[in-house]
């Protein structure tokens, strides 16, 4: 695996558990970019998906194995300890579709028309003109079916959100297969455009939560353009500086004991 996608992998796991500290820090602001860290999950699966080699049966059930062992053993725990209550969902509900996670029925969903779009070679040349083909239907459908005076831009369980997250898959497609292109070139364009959507991102959920309106679909807009700057400055540290960052998180004891230590002590004092 390309390291700078671990590197990726790692950012969206910070973003998507900062965004769970709300009435942890002192404000529940900083409790903020869930979305950002989910998009960039369903980018790296786009990028790391993006040349199927098997058959649709067989390459969809290695993702459900990925996958479903840890919901249903995090699920059945969860219903054990009374976290979750078993009447809110049917038995196929808590353990295939759509689960506890909004998350996994998004992404098991979503699995389908990227395996099939990808392929194909002649879509995967293409793939610019199927990006702008999902992002004209997301904006018809929020034009004709979106109630513009409430802002769910940030809620996954409603079906709006599928535009967001394939989009990002696209993405994610899109770089690896034009890695070549962007791979190891640092440029300075990568920096504005990262600090650029990210800025008026949230602007746009300020001003939305004032005004509403237009503000909502400029947020899906420039959620979807934040995953490229992302893997062009995670993609340009270059071969040598990945390899020894590589040998120092794995080749070091001390700093696998020590995060083994911190880990243990985060899981008991939840």
């Amino acid at each position: 695996m390309i390291f700078f996608i671990t590197v990726l992998r790692s950012l969206a796991a910070m973003l998507i558990t900062n965004s769970h500290y709300v009435g942890v820090y002192p404000t529940d602001l900083i409790a903020n970019g869930g979305l950002l860290g989910d998009i960039l999950f369903f980018a790296v699966s786009g990028f790391c998906l993006c040349n199927p080699k098997n058959s649709f049966p067989k390459w969809y059930g290695k993702r459900i194995l990925r996958i479903y062992p840890q919901i249903i053993l995090i699920t059945v725990l969860y219903l054990i300890l009374g976290i979750y209550k078993w009447g809110s969902h049917t038995a196929l509900g808590w353990f295939v579709y759509p689960t506890a996670f909004n998350f996994i029925s998004c992404i098991m969903l979503l699995y389908i028309p990227l395996y099939f779009l990808m392929k194909s070679p002649e879509i995967k040349r293409h793939i610019e003109l199927v990006f702008l083909a999902v992002l004209l239907l997301q904006l018809v459908s929020y034009i004709l079916f979106i109630d513009k005076t409430v802002y769910n831009v940030d809620s996954v369980g409603r079906w709006f959100i599928y535009f967001i997250f394939f989009e990002s898959m696209l993405m994610g497609a899109y770089f690896r297969l034009n890695l070549d292109k962007y791979r190891d070139k640092n440029k300075l364009i990568n920096w504005f455009l990262l600090a650029g959507s990210a800025v008026v991102y949230f602007a746009s959920k300020t001003l939305f939560s004032k005004f509403g309106g237009g503000s909502y679909y400029i947020c899906k807009f420039l959620i979807s353009m934040f995953c490229l700057p992302c893997f062009g400055l995670s993609s340009a540290v270059s071969a040598e500086s990945t390899e020894s960052l590589k040998g120092c998180l794995h080749g070091s004891k001390r700093y696998s004991s020590f995060c083994l230590k911190l880990r243990l002590r985060f899981m008991l004092c939840k």
